[in-house]
């Protein structure tokens, strides 16, 4: 359904959630972002973003959000002061 690994890792992952899944109003797969890591360190694992949603910077959004849930519970990631557009996902 997702990406390369068995149904079994993102169900896992979902109920921890640690896979975060963006939708359209039709309720169509428009992207995922799929993080862990041990406290108190952030990491992404997988990130995607249709095609169709080429444009809308949904990569971007994706990251800029969990950097936010990361700051909120005092974790640290490895995009913290950064710039994403230098990442490529902006």
């Amino acid at each position: 359904m997702f990406g390369f690994l068995a149904d079994s890792a993102y169900e896992q992952m979902a109920i921890k959630d640690q896979l975060w899944v963006a939708v359209n109003e039709s309720r169509e797969l428009k992207g995922y972002l799929m993080f862990g890591g041990t406290m108190p360190t952030l990491k992404v694992f997988q990130i995607y973003a249709c095609k169709t949603s080429k444009g809308h910077l949904l990569g971007s959004k994706m990251l800029s959000e969990l950097k936010k849930f990361a700051d909120t519970h005092r974790l640290t990631h490895p995009l913290h002061g950064q710039d994403l557009r230098h990442q490529g996902l902006g």
